[in-house]
């Protein structure tokens, strides 16, 4: 998605291909608890990673209450990728759904993988 102050979605996979989604705001989309959208929106604001479990909105509820909104429970992972100029370009959002027990730790190792992995580019 693009930086901030912006936030809109510029990409998504096949599987979130829903008309309306390109270009909407992200931080429409998502719902829950007032303290974890602010806490969100303070990360990318700041350009700081963040990893939080939202309530995804299948449609926008630009500029309303999401408090109260029924979504569907997803972990996302937003990290930064920054420009030459040192300045965020891109935000890379990962989202999946809550696993179950027995998946939770190979997919753990799975994301430590990946962070590291994310990590690692960031700094070369």
């Amino acid at each position: 998605m693009r930086p901030y102050p912006s936030l809109r979605i510029t990409f998504t996979s096949a599987a979130l291909r829903i008309p309306g989604l390109l270009q909407s705001r992200f931080l429409d989309r998502v719902g829950g608890p007032l303290h974890v959208r602010e806490g969100i929106y303070d990360a990318l604001s700041q350009g700081v990673g963040v990893t939080a479990k939202i309530s995804w909105l299948t449609a926008s509820n630009a500029g309303g209450d999401r408090s109260g909104l029924e979504g569907k429970p997803r972990w996302i992972h937003c990290t930064p990728l920054l420009g030459s100029d040192a300045k965020v370009g891109v935000w890379m959002v990962g989202m999946c759904a809550p696993l179950p027990l027995s998946l939770r730790s190979s997919c753990s190792i799975l994301l430590l993988f990946l962070h590291a992995l994310l990590s690692r580019t960031r700094r070369n």
